[in-house]
């Protein structure tokens, strides 16, 4: 009897020994190159001061097991706190400090290296705090954001041109394609095609200013044919029928006055996104009546705090129409336009693609006062 008791405390003890046996720190993710936006595989990791590492395997991913955590989050041994070296013959390598493990944790992670051969080493880590997205061999990272849900956007796609060049339907799908993705991303949109005239662009805004004040961030995309007459851009509706140039002031819609519409919102950060351009529409006109491409918007004279222009082209450029469903600009902004991106990432990478798409001849353009770290 008294053997049994023994025996069965002994079995109570190992049961209880494997219960609290330490539960290991996961530290997992996937690594890319910072100026190619691909995976990269074989990159060595490794925790510093210790043999345990492993590599990225041929998607660029890794998982990395730490059992050597106390419960307090101490490591037993190697660095203190826990730092994670990567390493490759071609990229710089980079340290990944991680601080607050405790048994049991997992720790997703980006990882973005440079080049050796870059000018300055820009390497840098993003935390990731839910699993990664997969888009097109690429994780999106979902971060935490410097706008909260207050999220409104105002889309405007024209193709049905009564007069002038038409646009085979692109700027349409454009508005269609944006303001799904941006839904997504948490926006509450307003979306409208065709718009006929002047008065239908500012009928338009009144509704949108009436939902949109005081947003957390508000954005503004215009897909269609744009023109600048004696220094002031001009987004073209639909019906407008503009036999010469002078028209244009009482036909046309300005872009200042959607800025002037931005800052009466008042949102903490403003994003104006102009997809124009799109060749002269206009086939009577010469080439020496209209200036080709839109004048860069002055930011002072804007007078909106935080303010974003993205242009599809540079100033007296042309932009493309494209030649799938997307205009070359909108095709490009939405491959990067993801969940937990930066938005000056994000149009850094939309300028890099539309040049290697068009071989240099359409560059996009921005000026910008964003003090704001702005995540999508």
């Amino acid at each position: 009897m008294i053997r049994a008791f023994v025996l069965s405390l002994v079995v109570i003890f190992i049961c209880c020994g494997h219960i609290n046996a330490q539960k290991p720190v996961v530290i997992r993710g996937a690594v890319y190159s910072y100026s190619e936006n691909i995976r990269i595989p074989k990159i060595s990791i490794v925790w510093r001061g210790t043999t345990i590492g492993t590599q990225t395997n041929s998607d660029g991913e890794f998982s990395l097991h730490i059992d050597a955590i106390d419960e307090y989050g101490q490591p037993k041994y190697g660095s203190n706190p826990v730092e994670i070296m990567f390493t490759s013959l071609g990229y710089s390598n980079y340290t990944y400090k991680c601080v607050g493990l405790r048994q049991g944790d997992t720790l997703t992670l980006a990882i973005f290296l440079d080049k050796k051969s870059a000018f300055r080493n820009r390497s840098y880590a993003k935390k990731i705090e839910t699993p990664p997205i997969r888009n097109e061999n690429r994780v999106t990272p979902v971060l935490t954001s410097s706008v909260s849900k207050s999220r409104y956007a105002f889309i405007v796609g024209n193709s049905g041109y009564l007069e002038g060049r038409g646009l085979e339907g692109r700027p349409l799908n454009d508005a269609r394609d944006i303001a799904e993705r941006l839904q997504s991303l948490g926006f509450t949109v307003t979306r409208h095609e065709d718009l006929a005239d002047k008065q239908s662009f500012e009928k338009a805004f009144q509704q949108f200013n009436r939902t949109a004040k005081g947003a957390d961030a508000a954005l503004f995309f215009y897909a269609g044919h744009g023109i600048e007459v004696a220094g002031e851009n001009y987004m073209i509706p639909t019906g407008a029928k503009l036999e010469q140039k002078e028209d244009v002031r009482y036909e046309a819609f300005p872009v200042s006055r959607v800025l002037d519409e931005f800052r009466e919102l008042g949102a903490k950060n403003s994003i104006v996104l102009l997809d124009a351009c799109r060749e002269n529409p206009f086939r009577s006109w010469s080439r020496g009546e209209v200036d080709r491409g839109f004048k860069t918007i002055d930011l002072a004279q804007a007078r909106i705090d935080n303010l974003f222009i993205g242009y599809a082209t540079a100033p007296g450029s042309v932009a493309q129409n494209g030649t799938g469903r997307n205009g070359t600009f909108t095709m490009a902004l939405l491959k990067f336009l993801r969940k937990g991106e930066r938005f000056d990432d994000i149009f850094q990478d939309t300028t890099n693609e539309v040049m290697n798409r068009t071989g240099n001849a359409q560059r996009p353009f921005q000026t910008s006062s964003l003090r704001t770290k702005l995540i999508f």
